[in-house]
């Protein structure tokens, strides 16, 4: 919680607080909180800043206090990583929640062996698919039909105002330059994925959508979804689709989709902050090159898969798969509820959903418990979830 003083409260003209005009509270000073105390604390409090927004971190300040989350743990994890230069868990970040206890047991993990750092590999014929992107292929290869667009990553971006086509094509030819993910091809080769990259392009089709006003959003809507469902051919189709619905001189909906293999729902914030860098810099200056508006990338993700490749193997990856090989050789191989519907031949990802809004006050009481527990919200949620299927099924 914040404290703001005013000089007065915004009214509304019936004399009500106006709690619209109030303004966004600030991360206030902390008094006694204690400034950070040794190089790695004060390098860490700048990724507390950078992760939380506020302007200042004291020594004895809880990451999860200051508004801090599961989201925003995975993010700061991260950033320690690269800043520190050391592979830490997530667990870590939970045990040790205050700055000064979080910072040694960072130098503590420093201590033992890092990984090797990931460096952008030289050859770009002969980069590996990285663990995730492996299974990714094998599922696509392995189903199809309504299983086809199981992993596509679909959006609809709202647009308002004078679009520059011209300039929007450019700015897209230069994203996908820009990001060799966005180029991969995946091709079977003897059997096993085989990683390549196509030049630069430009994904963008368009539709004008002219209809009533009344009957635009159900329209839009059925059109996003048949967009979404479109499968994608990972061996011959861009893994980048856009359609541009026009659906008015100054009104545009810009519909995405994304196979999985190339991108995760982190890497669409990514996507639309580039794009509209390029955007802005394609309508400013046409002629230049538009990728130097950009900061130059270290490294892709082909080089992260790698790097992965290089250092899960030998004993480093026997001793992650003897753990799992352990942990799930028990596991039961079907859940039997007592009212399920018969189970298909084929799996079927058709289902429904069911919203459900838990009260303000059951929420502290489950975000107090999961910090006392050492454990995020939704691994609450989940465990919660777990025994309501063992209460229904008897199946541990």
């Amino acid at each position: 919680s914040e404290v703001m003083v005013l000089d007065a409260l915004p009214l509304t003209v019936t004399g009500k607080l106006d709690r619209k005009a109030l303004p966004v509270p600030d991360m206030v000073e902390r008094s006694g909180s204690g400034v950070p105390a040794t190089p790695g604390e004060e390098l860490l409090a700048g990724l507390w800043q950078e992760v939380l927004g506020c302007s200042s971190v004291g020594r004895s300040d809880n990451f999860f206090d200051l508004g801090g989350h599961s989201l925003l743990a995975t993010q700061l994890l991260s950033r320690i990583r690269a800043a520190f230069g050391t592979d830490i868990t997530l667990r870590l970040l939970f045990e040790h929640p205050t700055l000064s206890a979080q910072a040694a047991a960072i130098e503590a993990e420093r201590r033992g062996t890092p990984p090797p750092p990931i460096v952008r590999r030289e050859d770009r014929d002969t980069l590996p698919l990285s663990f995730a992107q492996q299974r990714l292929w094998f599922l696509a290869e392995l189903e199809d039909g309504d299983h086809a667009a199981t992993y596509n990553i679909t959006a609809a971006l709202g647009l308002a105002g004078a679009l520059d086509e011209d300039a929007l094509r450019s700015a897209l030819l230069a994203l996908t330059a820009r990001h060799d993910s966005l180029r991969m091809t995946v091709r079977a080769e003897n059997g096993q994925p085989v990683l390549g990259l196509r030049d630069p392009y430009d994904p963008l089709l368009v539709e004008d959508l002219i209809c009533e006003e009344a009957d635009r959003d159900d329209l839009v809507r059925a059109r996003a979804a048949r967009h979404a469902a479109e499968p994608f051919d990972l061996a011959g189709d861009p893994l980048l689709r856009l359609t541009l619905l026009r659906l008015d001189t100054d009104a545009e909906v810009l519909l995405v989709n994304l196979h999985h293999i190339a991108a995760d729902g982190w890497s669409l914030g990514v996507l639309v902050r580039d794009l509209s860098t390029l955007y802005a810099a394609a309508l400013a200056a046409p002629e230049d090159d538009l990728l130097s508006v950009l900061p130059p990338l270290p490294i892709q993700y082909a080089d992260y898969a790698a790097w992965q490749r290089d250092w899960l193997s030998g004993e480093v990856l026997e001793t992650q798969l003897s753990y799992w090989r352990d942990r799930l050789g028990n596991a039961p191989a079907l859940l039997e509820l007592p009212a399920d519907h018969p189970r298909p031949a084929v799996k079927s990802y058709k289902g429904g959903q069911r919203a459900l809004t838990l009260p303000p006050e059951l929420m502290e009481r489950l975000e107090a418990f999961s910090r006392a527990k050492g454990a995020t919200l939704f691994m609450t949620l989940l465990a919660a979830f777990k025994v309501l299927l063992h209460r229904y099924s008897g199946s541990e």
